[in-house]
C-alpha cells in the first residue's frame, strides 16, 4: 500500500504546471568498490552537486532542493541497482512540491564505434572557384543577399553542401548573445536572475538542420569551463532565431559580470558508427547584470 501511494504522489507531481524556466536535478545510482550504495548528483545549484555521497545525504538534499520560482525536474538513473537502493531518493522526492521526476531507469549507452571506423567523408561534387554558384561565392553572395541564403539553405537540405561550408554558415550567420531577464516578482524574488544566451540569424535553415549543443554561463569570477565532449542537447537550427541554447537561474546581490559559452556539432549516424562532421565554440558577450 505505501508502494502505491509513493506512486500515485510521484505521478501527481509529474503533473504540476511548469514555469517558463526549470532548472534540473540528475541523480546517479552505482554500486562502490566496497559494495555499498553510492549516490551522485548534478545540479545547476553548486551546493546540491554530490559525488558518490551516501543514500542518506543525497537524500537531505533532494529532501531541502527548492526551484527559482518553479519546478525542479528530477531524473534518476539506477544503473540497474535495485528498488531498495534509491528507494529512500524517491521518498524524498515525493515529499518535496518543488520537485518533479521525469524520469526512473536506466538511460541506454551510447553506441560506441568499432576500431575499424573510419573518419567522415564527403561525397560532394564541387564547383570550380569561378563559377558564380560555387559555395565559395554562394557564401560572399548570402552576406547581403537573401537570395544566396535560400539557395544554400536549399543544398543544406538536399544534403548537397560540404560540412566546411555548413561550419562556417554557423560562423557567419549566427551571433549569440548573453541577455538578463526577470521572469519573477521582484517583491517575492529580489536578487532571483535568469540569464540566456539567445541565437541571432539571418539564415533560413532546412529542418533536416539538426546539431548537438551544449551551453555554460558564468557569474563573477567563477570559471567559464565546459568540457570539449559535453553535448548535451540536440535540436533543428530550423527557425532558431531569437531562441535561447542555455540559461541560467540564479540569485544574486549586486551587480556582477557574466559571461557565456555554446559548443556545437553536426554528426552523422550510420548504424554503429557515429562520426563528427564538423564542431564550433563561441563565446558570448560579457554583461554587467543590473544592480539588485
Amino acid at each position: 500500500m505505501k508502494l502505491v501511494y509513493l506512486t500515485l504522489s510521484l505521478l501527481w507531481l509529474a503533473q504540476l504546471p511548469a514555469h517558463a524556466e526549470i532548472r534540473a536535478l540528475k541523480v546517479a545510482v552505482e554500486r562502490g568498490a566496497d559494495g555499498a550504495t553510492k549516490i551522485s548528483i548534478k545540479s545547476d545549484v553548486a551546493s546540491e552537486n554530490r559525488t558518490k555521497t551516501t543514500t542518506a545525504d543525497a537524500a537531505e538534499v533532494l529532501k531541502n532542493a527548492a526551484g527559482w520560482g518553479s519546478t525542479v525536474d528530477v531524473t534518476i538513473e539506477t544503473n540497474g541497482e535495485p528498488l531498495s537502493d534509491y528507494l529512500p531518493l524517491l521518498s524524498a522526492i515525493a515529499s518535496n512540491t518543488w520537485l518533479s521526476l521525469s524520469y526512473v531507469g536506466q538511460l541506454p549507452k551510447p553506441p560506441q564505434d568499432p576500431p575499424e571506423a573510419q573518419p567522415y567523408k564527403e561525397r560532394v561534387r564541387h564547383r570550380a572557384a569561378n563559377d558564380p554558384l560555387s559555395e565559395e561565392n554562394l557564401l560572399e553572395a548570402a552576406k547581403t543577399d537573401d537570395r544566396a541564403r535560400h539557395l544554400l539553405a536549399d543544398l543544406w537540405a538536399r544534403n548537397i553542401l560540404s560540412a566546411k561550408t555548413r561550419e562556417r554558415i554557423l560562423g557567419q550567420h549566427v551571433q549569440f548573445t548573453l541577455v538578463e531577464q526577470f521572469p519573477y516578482d521582484p517583491k517575492a524574488f529580489p536578487t532571483a536572475r535568469e540569464l540566456k544566451i539567445i541565437a541571432t540569424t539571418d539564415f533560413p535553415f532546412p529542418e533536416s538542420a539538426w546539431v548537438e549543443y551544449s551551453g555554460t554561463i558564468a557569474l563573477g569570477d567563477q570559471q567559464l569551463q565546459l568540457p570539449v565532449d559535453a553535448f548535451d542537447n540536440s535540436r533543428s537550427l530550423h527557425r532558431c532565431n531569437t531562441r535561447y541554447f542555455a540559461s541560467l537561474g540564479t540569485s544574486s546581490a549586486g551587480e556582477p559580470t557574466a559571461r557565456g559559452v555554446i559548443q556545437m556539432r553536426e554528426v552523422r549516424r550510420d548504424g554503429v558508427h557515429t562520426e563528427t562532421v564538423w564542431s564550433i565554440k563561441r563565446f558570448t558577450n560579457e554583461i554587467k547584470l543590473q544592480k539588485r
